[in-house]
């Protein structure tokens, strides 16, 4: 036995150390690669929302919001997504280099891999609709999600800007319509092309209008986008209810003094009567 052999003999005996059982390195070592999987699985599925909001997002109406392209895109980055693909990303590289053996691999070949992996997964959930689930799901549930994130329908709201969104509650005929945008404030509508039918645009859909305000509560479409119909938030939810509620309160009011002034006019037709 070597001097060396006997010095780390002699260190064990006197510090009493006891070997670890097999098991616990196993364990370890295993939760270890399931973190990895999930921080990659997690990367990915923020690539997908992130890839959802890119693509969804509306990057031609930067001019009618007197901007630049590069302003408006800075406004517009998914920054909360982006980071966390970046955190998950810095998880999944401490993960990996705490994996047993790590040192047998080049790092920048397994983070560079990683990468790939995340971005290939995550444009395959953005395919299959998951960036788009994530999103509402978190937008409903989440109330300080929809503070963090652009707003299409306050981007919308710029009608003296030639922007306006909302809801079609009534078409008048072949190239007028009312519009009740986000804040449930209604808007007389002209489409200066005159189109309509040929756009297939009915009561109930929700619309993006490029045009300009008139006098009034008046605007004049030169394009109208059919706009996503999901993407409606519970704000304005919340004021179509308080719409429908108030104008039900309205009509059982005209109901019931309608009910009362019968009544009253029968009582007295029965006493004209009596006399």
């Amino acid at each position: 036995m070597t001097k060396i052999s006997e010095n780390i003999l002699k260190t064990i005996t006197e510090a009493r150390v006891k070997p670890e059982p097999k098991w616990k390195f196993l364990v370890k070592n295993w939760s270890t690669l399931i973190m990895f999987g999930l921080s990659l699985l997690i990367g990915a599925l923020s690539f997908a929302v992130m890839l959802d909001i890119m693509v969804r997002h509306d990057w031609d109406i930067y001019f009618y919001l007197h901007k630049t392209f590069l302003q408006y895109a800075l406004l517009s980055l998914p920054y909360v997504w982006i980071l966390l693909l970046a955190l998950f990303a810095g998880v999944a590289y401490y993960d990996f280099i705490h994996i047993r053996g790590w040192y047998r691999h080049r790092v920048y070949l397994v983070v560079l891999a990683s990468i790939f992996l995340s971005v290939g997964c995550g444009i395959v959930f953005f395919l299959a609709g998951f960036g788009k689930i994530i999103d509402r799901a978190l937008t409903k549930n989440i109330p300080a999600y929809g503070l963090v994130k652009v707003n299409k329908e306050e981007l919308w709201n710029h009608p003296d800007d030639g922007l306006l969104g909302g809801e079609i509650i009534e078409v008048k005929n072949e190239n007028e319509f009312v519009l009740e945008d986000a804040t449930g404030k209604q808007w007389e509508i002209r489409d200066s092309e005159a189109k309509l039918n040929s756009k297939n645009i009915n009561k109930g859909e929700s619309v993006e209008l490029i045009g300009s305000r008139e006098a009034g509560d008046k605007f004049v479409a030169k394009k109208i986008r059919e706009a996503d119909n999901e993407k409606e938030d519970d704000f304005i939810k919340q004021r179509k209810a308080e719409h429908s509620k108030e104008a039900k309160g309205g009509k059982e009011v005209e109901n019931e003094k309608e009910n009362k002034d019968s009544e009253k006019n029968e009582k007295s037709g029965a006493a004209e009567r009596n006399e």
